[in-house]
């Protein structure tokens, strides 16, 4: 009576020993005659440029973000590396960032990326995602993993719906570690900005327009000196990126995966940010900075407002402004949050998944 009242009223995750074995037994691996048209290599430096062609060009999540161009720009990254490509009948169709933390046996995907995860091709089904997870556990195994921690890709890039990936790693025992939020504006041509702006922002942008000019710009250098002072003074932190680190990127990805626009007022550069464009669907606000003495002026009022122009204007569809969540989602900035929905601004769920093995 016990397992026929597990069948038919488990309803939420196990949290008996029982409830396990029982989805244990229910939850059946894929068979190896499935498994058997799958393969999983080990990267290493000769399939870089298949990797890059894959994610930039095949995938339909992928972003320059889990490209080995933005990966290598991190030194450290060459040292631990511990990625993986994943072939169906000799086509690639998966790849996964990843690093191997031996000193706590713990196989992690990306901890030097915004984003990491399973990136894949339009070929990839249910099927081909559980066989993929699969082996993907199975060679963690293989190299004494005990604990996988995976940072999910965004859903605001992909080309086309792709939770599958989602499903697998559930279905194989993954649970969500942690739960953020960030904040994108729609900015698809079909959208009128200012009418999604409250009263209070659209003021302050016009208040910004009378006096101050929006213009991109390449020097980081006084950016970078802005932006440096700007966390230290208010948040008592440094950027991820150092000056030399951002350079190295630059000159990695090229300046069409990254820009730099800035507010100024008399030539004077009194706000910026620095934009990664993610793919042709999304560019994504990594710093942001503006001189408080300026803050009456609405410098950033201006610059987001043109920044959302420009990426209406080239045909992308989401500007993301990124977390205003701290502490794995556990601290809550309501005044960030509403700063950046003040634009029209949606929240995006970003989720972190976890399994021990």
């Amino acid at each position: 009576m016990g397992c026929h009242f597990i069948l038919i009223g488990l309803c939420c995750e196990p949290t008996t020993i029982t409830e396990r074995l029982y989805l244990m037994f229910l939850r059946k691996p894929i068979p190896t005659t499935v498994l058997a048209n799958y393969s999983i290599i080990p990267f290493t430096e000769e399939y870089s440029t298949e990797w890059d062609d894959f994610v930039e060009n095949k995938s339909i999540n992928g972003t320059f973000l889990h490209t080995r161009k933005f990966y290598n720009h991190h030194a450290q990254n060459r040292l631990d590396d511990n990625s993986f490509l994943f072939y169906k009948k000799k086509k690639l169709v998966a790849v996964i960032g990843c690093i191997f933390q031996p000193e706590h046996s713990l196989l992690i995907s990306h901890p030097r990326s915004t984003y990491g995860g399973f990136i894949i091709s339009d070929l990839v089904g249910t099927e081909d995602s559980l066989a993929i997870v699969q082996l993907f556990v199975e060679q963690a195994k293989s190299i004494a993993v005990k604990e996988i921690v995976i940072k999910m890709p965004f859903r605001i890039f992909y080309k086309k719906p792709c939770d599958e990936f989602d499903y697998a790693l559930w279905y194989f025992g993954f649970d969500v570690l942690y739960r953020e939020l960030e904040i994108a504006i729609p900015i698809d041509q079909n959208t009128n900005l200012e009418a999604n702006y409250t009263e209070g922002t659209r003021s302050g942008v016009h208040k910004a327009l009378k006096n101050l000019t929006v213009e991109e710009s390449n020097d980081y250098r006084s950016f970078w000196d802005l932006l440096e002072k700007t966390l230290q003074d208010r948040h008592n932190k440094i950027p991820t990126h150092n000056y030399a680190q951002i350079c190295d990127l630059l000159q990695n990805v090229g300046d069409h995966k990254v820009k730099l626009f800035v507010t100024k007022k008399n030539k004077q550069t009194i706000a910026g940010v620095v934009l990664f464009v993610l793919n042709n669907i999304c560019v994504h606000a990594q710093y942001i900075a503006y001189d408080f003495a300026y803050q009456n002026e609405r410098p950033l009022n201006i610059l987001i407002h043109e920044v959302s122009k420009w990426g209406q204007e080239n045909g992308y569809r989401y500007f993301n402004l990124g977390r205003p969540t701290e502490d794995n989602g556990n601290i809550v900035n309501f005044n960030l949050f509403k700063f950046k929905e003040s634009y029209g601004g949606r929240g995006v769920l970003r989720e972190t998944m976890q399994t021990k093995l």
